[in-house]
């Protein structure tokens, strides 16, 4: 059996406190949840050709195929690590430019 580590939070410096906040609050959001944070950021790019990818876009996943876009962002200006996603182009806009879905 592996030994049991056992520290307190408070052991723990204000810098790695927050890391390990962040980390876990973004361990439970799910990947469209992490799309439309980046997007609302506006810290992202993405490629200027879409491709068509058999698993569809990360965030409306549908779970058909789908012309997508590589998305690369972050969610804030503090973030220290990048996501990647597959979008479609009419996610990106409708999160982007606010469009109504019909």
């Amino acid at each position: 059996m592996p030994p049991f580590f056992h520290f307190r939070f408070t052991d723990i410096p204000q810098t790695n406190r927050k890391e390990i906040a962040m980390s876990n609050s973004q361990e439970h959001l799910s990947a469209p949840e992490l799309i439309k944070q980046v997007i609302g950021s506006g810290l992202f790019s993405f490629d200027d050709k879409p491709h068509f990818s058999w698993q569809g876009c990360e965030h409306c996943a549908d779970g058909l195929g789908a012309t997508v876009y590589d998305l690369q962002g972050y969610r804030s200006l503090e973030d220290t690590q990048s996501f990647d996603f597959q979008v479609c182009g009419d996610c990106i806009s409708r999160m982007y430019y606010g469009t109504e879905e019909n």
